[in-house]
């Protein structure tokens, strides 16, 4: 997301909304454990008037410690007047 920050267009946010690696797992790499995951986000309303918070939701598959997991998370970003954390 871009927006204007003090006069200049500023980057204030990256959100990967999806990634994969199906393109060097299983069965092209023998050894490496295929993952994909999704993300969507929307605005919700925060203490900043100006610029909403980002609620982040993801599901799919991760590598944790050599194993396949699960992952449905969820996170919130806020704007602290340079860019979202």
């Amino acid at each position: 997301m871009i927006s204007d920050i003090e006069g200049s267009l500023k980057i204030i946010a990256n959100i990967v909304v999806s990634s994969e690696n199906t393109q060097v797992c299983y069965p092209v790499m023998e050894n490496e454990l295929c993952w994909e995951y999704d993300s969507e986000y929307d605005f919700v309303r925060g203490d900043n008037p100006r610029y909403y918070d980002i609620r982040v939701t993801t599901s799919g598959t991760k590598v944790v410690d050599g194993e396949l997991v699960r992952v449905d998370e969820s996170y919130l970003l806020v704007f602290d007047g340079n860019s979202y954390k």
